[in-house]
């Protein structure tokens, strides 16, 4: 293939790309970005630590910006979508990450499918995949964790086979600052030491190879040292994730889920694989009933299905006495191997595509193989973050934070927002964060136990209540809502507007809220009972361009 050639595809690549991402440009702040585990919290930790001046602190320095929390409840200083977000206003970042993830899953899919699938044949072939691949709804925040696996195949594959250059292992090094070890790297490490132990079973190791996966493993480590300084250094610190407890399940819920995330993948890791999966289905059982047989298919095709099977059966009943033991160790979740389902899909896409082209070289086969193609690209478009957040909640990124409203209410407080704390009643208490006040809630995935207690007994007369949110809080409390029976789940669920109510009644202890050093309350609800629970009512403040109506009380204690 001539240059000129491979300049095209790569162009067009970046044309389709910028494309796809062009409602951002377009619509500005009017765009539906995803609430959960986007705005909710990942988005604003980001935010909060790149503005906190804290970024290089101690792990035990505290973040007084949101639930007195340690530094070690944030992300590494090594992570690029940290720095991101230090040289460019949060929204900026946002599109900028967007962009680099999905170029670089282009690049990494078309040098991978080219080199070591296609052999530089079918270079159309290898181009659509990679484009598709590029354009999957991927779960942006967390980097190049699913994005960039193609790329890093790549450069171990060069390794292993002797085709290594200085780019592979600048990439091999660099690789890690992007990308989250709980999301999919130590995942895929594990990958790579199994294929390292079967060279070493037949006796076709390289010092390259393992060279390269000692130093990839140590980098990983090494850039999120603050996590493992937790578990190994800090005895004083005890993270609530010790009382983790899992639900278990029966088992034909297990089979269920095995089903289900075998054809349609997961809402977090999105493959979109449903409607190439009847060709995959077709190639294996042509391999199992045919001589000889693709390995590297059959490879591919048993991890897919053994991924599925951990997702389904990994919170079943049969392991829950295996679950109970690795909560104790730290609360790790070994199910997110799906995460890698993604990458694995569409390797297995190009696999069986080059099988049929070369066993059946027909143009029948080629015209459903495009057709399939087509029909995944539409299932990727409709599939796009923007219009699944529009279907689901409908409320954009400038109606979220609504800016304006909370500068309304900044001013009509009047005070420096690092001197007085606030608690929000039905609505997420990152939206209070992203405009500068000082929350004693929010939503972090490792924090103190000690601070979860205290903050319970703040909310400990509404759980009486409501069952379920007792449990949720006590058995898993990521979320350290100031949680009220009548809205229930509506918070966390984004169904507050769809189930608006005029009123609530409360019952809090705002003694304790006080002493934590709160002074406000800030709600989506009108309080019925405010002066039953010590509270003040100050003002309602709306605006057209916000999604919430928000009252304003002051802690009177």
């Amino acid at each position: 293939m001539t240059l000129k050639n491979l300049t095209n595809y790569h162009f067009l690549a970046f044309v389709i790309i910028t494309l796809y991402l062009s409602p951002f440009l377009i619509l500005g702040q009017d765009i539906y970005i995803p609430i959960k585990d986007t705005l909710d919290s990942t988005f604003v930790n980001f935010k909060t630590l790149a503005e906190s001046g804290k970024i290089f602190s101690p792990s035990s320095s505290v973040m007084d910006e949101i639930m007195n929390s340690p530094r070690r409840s944030f992300f590494t200083e090594f992570r690029f979508i940290l720095w991101l977000f230090y040289f460019f206003d949060p929204f900026t970042a946002y599109i900028i990450n967007q962009f680099l993830i999905r170029v670089i899953a282009y690049l990494g899919m078309y040098l991978l499918l080219n080199k070591y699938i296609f052999e530089n044949n079918y270079k159309s072939y290898t181009f659509s995949i990679a484009i598709l691949y590029a354009l999957l709804p991927f779960y942006s925040l967390v980097g190049i964790s699913v994005a960039g696996l193609p790329y890093i195949t790549y450069v171990f594959l060069n390794i292993r086979n002797k085709f290594d250059s200085k780019k592979d292992w600048f990439s091999l090094i660099l690789f890690p600052f992007y990308t989250s070890i709980i999301v999919s790297t130590i995942f895929y490490i594990s990958l790579i030491v199994l294929v390292w132990f079967y060279d070493l079973l037949t006796k076709n190791v390289s010092k390259n190879f393992t060279l390269a996966l000692l130093i990839f493993t140590l980098v990983v480590f090494l850039r999120d040292y603050r996590l493992f300084d937790q578990f190994f250094f800090e005895k004083d610190f005890i993270s609530h994730r010790i009382e983790f407890k899992s639900q278990s399940y029966d088992i034909y819920y297990a089979i269920a889920v095995t089903i289900n995330n075998f054809i349609y993948g997961h809402v977090r890791a999105a493959s979109l694989h449903t409607f190439f999966l009847p060709l995959i289905l077709i190639v294996f059982i042509i391999n199992v009933f045919s001589k000889p047989r693709n390995k590297l298919f059959l490879i591919l095709f048993f991890m897919v299905s053994l991924f599925s099977i951990l997702l389904g059966f990994g919170g079943s009943e049969i392991m829950k006495s295996f679950n109970d033991l690795v909560e104790l160790l730290g609360s790790f979740n070994y199910k997110r191997y799906y995460f890698i389902s993604p990458f694995i899909w569409f390797l297995l896409f190009a696999v069986s595509i080059k099988y049929i082209l070369i066993k059946y070289n027909l143009n029948f086969y080629k015209k459903v193989i495009w057709i399939l193609k087509i029909l995944t690209l539409i299932l990727i478009l409709y599939n796009n973050e923007a219009l699944t957040e529009y279907r689901r909640n409908g409320i954009t990124y400038k109606q979220f934070f609504a800016e304006k409203l909370f500068n309304e209410i900044k001013k009509f407080i009047g005070k420096d927002q690092d001197s007085y704390k606030v608690g929000s009643i039905g609505l997420h208490p990152s939206i209070t964060r992203y405009n500068g006040f000082y929350t004693l809630d929010g939503y972090l995935g490792n924090y103190d136990l000690d601070y979860k207690h205290l903050f319970r007994k703040i909310i400990s007369q509404e759980f009486e209540k409501n069952e379920e949110l007792k449990k949720s809080f006590d058995e898993w409390g990521s979320r350290s809502y100031i949680y009220i029976a009548e809205i229930g789940t509506d918070v966390e669920n984004n169904r507050i507007l769809k189930n608006k109510r005029n009123s609530i009644n409360v019952n809090l202890n705002t003694s304790v809220l006080h002493n934590m050093g709160g002074e406000y309350l800030i709600s989506s609800y009108k309080i019925e009972n405010f002066l039953e629970n010590n509270l003040l009512y100050l003002k309602k403040f709306t605006d057209r361009d916000s999604a919430w109506e928000i009252f304003l009380y002051k802690v009177n204690n």
